[in-house]
């Protein structure tokens, strides 16, 4: 791991503790360069030691945020430091596991404190980053997060908030019910649907002057939270269905236990799909790969044919010797009665052989092509 990257951590707890005359952008500068550091292509090693400076426990960055947020001063370094934690979690998912929680926590202090709108803009893309790439391991706690975001429109402070807050609120709250409807119970679904319509209604009838940010936050929440309802009518149109199958059917008790077998991943029925490479394309339509194969097992034949038939000129012209036979040899007729007993054994299918005559006109003929 580069030692540059030692030393941007360093400069920043350094100017949150007061060494540098010009804090503030200092860090920002700093953070920025941090920024930069990740975006760079590194070896494995080093990005796992970045990391274990970067969440350092008592001087990484999240210890940064939490005592920049306590000074009015650092309001660009700590929008730089969320641009930082939403482009790692975007990048490195699989390492910011171990820290989501604690950034989602210290996105969520952000909001609730009295900071400026900016700053609250920059923590809700970091949450929004950490719904959007989840499920994560460790509990986001997503009910509480849910909660706190719909209680300034369930006690009136959402019209004393910035509209770009509002904005935010509105199309994260979408986002929670869309990506995590589990955790939010079908009163709270429906309160948040009353809010949206609110909001829209004073904004387009009401409000003396229109905020087009809270619109937006309804539009895109409404967007989101509509995702859920889409899933819902396809899966309660899906069991209804499968409900008619079994009503309808005559054997339910098969019928039902082929439903359940698909539910779980049991299912025993064959995918009848056919589909073949061609001479020139792939082929999956079922008449096309029928005619395919009757064609190729037609034409095999008649190669098969002409090629024994040069080998055998050729073997005879130069090694074969036959043995004739001075005995009489007597081959017994083919009686009319077998004959009709091997036509009346034929499918009866249009399909053709060698002889391009289809069964189906041989036993329509049998009376008069039964005779040997």
């Amino acid at each position: 791991m580069g030692s540059e990257l030692i030393h941007f951590v360093e400069v920043i707890n350094s100017c949150v503790s007061g060494n540098y005359y010009n804090e503030c952008s200092e860090a920002k500068s700093n953070i920025s360069n941090i920024i930069r550091y990740f975006e760079d292509e590194r070896e494995r090693t080093d990005i796992d030691g970045a990391f274990t400076v970067l969440f350092d426990k008592k001087t990484g960055i999240l210890q940064f945020i939490q005592k920049a947020l306590k000074q009015d001063a650092f309001s660009d370094a700590i929008k730089e430091s969320f641009i930082l934690l939403k482009e790692l979690i975007d990048v490195f998912k699989g390492r910011m596991c171990h820290h989501v929680v604690q950034v989602k926590d210290l996105c969520r202090s952000c909001i609730l404190l009295d900071k400026k709108a900016e700053e609250k803009d920059k923590a809700f893309d970091v949450i929004q980053s950490v719904l959007e790439n989840g499920p994560w391991n460790d509990d986001l706690n997503i009910n509480e997060l849910f909660n706190r975001f719909i209680d300034p429109f369930k006690s009136n402070r959402s019209k004393a908030m910035p509209a770009k807050v509002v904005q935010k609120h509105l199309h994260i709250l979408g986002i929670i019910v869309h990506k995590y409807p589990e955790c939010i119970k079908p009163e709270e679904r429906s309160l948040l649907l009353r809010i949206y319509l609110a909001q829209l209604e004073e904004q387009t009838s009401v409000a003396a002057v229109v905020k087009y940010q809270v619109i937006a936050g309804c539009l895109s929440g409404l967007t989101e939270f509509l995702n859920v309802y889409g899933k819902v009518i396809r899966e309660a149109k899906r069991r209804e269905n499968d409900i008619r199958s079994v009503l309808n059917a005559n054997n339910k008790t098969k019928t039902l236990g082929q439903m359940i077998n698909k539910e779980t991943g049991k299912s025993t029925v064959n995918n009848k799909e056919i589909e073949i490479n061609g001479r020139s394309n792939k082929m999956t339509y079922q008449k096309l790969v029928a005619e395919l194969f009757n064609s190729y097992f037609v034409e095999i034949v008649e190669k098969l044919v002409e090629q024994n038939s040069e080998v055998y000129a050729t073997y005879k012209m130069t090694k074969l010797k036959l043995n004739t036979c001075s005995e009489t040899i007597l081959i017994q007729p083919v009686l009319e009665d077998e004959v009709e007993k091997v036509v009346k054994n034929l499918k009866g299918k249009l399909w053709v052989g060698v002889d391009e005559v289809p069964d189906l006109v041989v036993k329509k003929r049998m009376k008069s092509t039964n005779k040997p």
